[in-house]
């Protein structure tokens, strides 16, 4: 009988060429990790001719924060030097004492995004921060960004866990990379545990409209 078996595995092997064998310990039928969803693209938000709070781009750090509403039409999207992110429906940047990216904070952080416009219904998969760094505050391993999201009901679900904030020494601008793979939401606000003060430059962020789904 062994060598009926072996030769039905040699003319398995010779009609089909190979015969996989299934690493030891893992199921042979487990599904591969999803692919990011099709038809993505870039969007920026360019902030850096903003005249705020003595320096250029959106204040961010030290109890600073700022929400903005999802808007697909353009893919750039360059903000004047008289933009007032403090007042805006669009752009929302606010100083709520003591708020990093912890639960304790989720009260102060909504309330100041009241305010805020509805956005278009959205797929986001990444997004992406370049900020100029104020007093040379040198961020520690443990801080970074973190985000909220605004679904389309109107209300927020939060990531605290933050993503670090490194110096890119080339440029002298801090970086962070957020992976959100949210949808249909509608908007994102950017949350800091950084002690420094720095200036968020710009927000490049991967997505596409939720009418295509993920």
């Amino acid at each position: 009988m062994k060598h009926v078996a072996q030769l039905a595995l040699l003319s398995i092997v010779a009609c089909h060429g190979v015969v996989a064998e299934s690493p030891s310990g893992t199921d042979a039928g487990a599904e591969a990790a999803a692919p990011p969803p099709s038809g993505l693209a870039t969007y920026e938000l360019d902030f850096s001719q903003v005249n705020f709070y003595d320096g250029k781009g959106l204040v961010s750090g030290r109890d600073w924060s700022f929400a903005f509403a999802l808007d697909l039409r353009m893919p750039v999207h360059q903000f004047p030097p008289d933009f007032a992110p403090d007042q805006d429906a669009l752009v929302r940047a606010s100083n709520n004492r003591a708020t990093r990216c912890q639960s304790t904070s989720q009260a102060p952080l909504e309330e100041a995004a009241i305010s805020l416009q509805r956005g278009q219904s959205t797929w986001v998969e990444s997004l992406d921060l370049e900020l100029e760094p104020g007093a040379a505050v040198v961020p520690t391993s443990d801080e970074g960004a973190c985000f909220g999201y605004r679904e389309v009901d109107g209300g927020w679900s939060w990531s605290w866990k933050a993503s670090p904030l490194t110096l890119n020494v080339a440029t002298n601008r801090l970086q962070s990379h957020l992976v959100v793979q949210k949808g249909p939401i509608d908007a994102l606000k950017i949350v800091f545990n950084y002690n420094g003060l720095a200036h968020t430059m710009k927000v490049t962020f991967v997505a596409k409209p939720m009418a295509q789904q993920p």
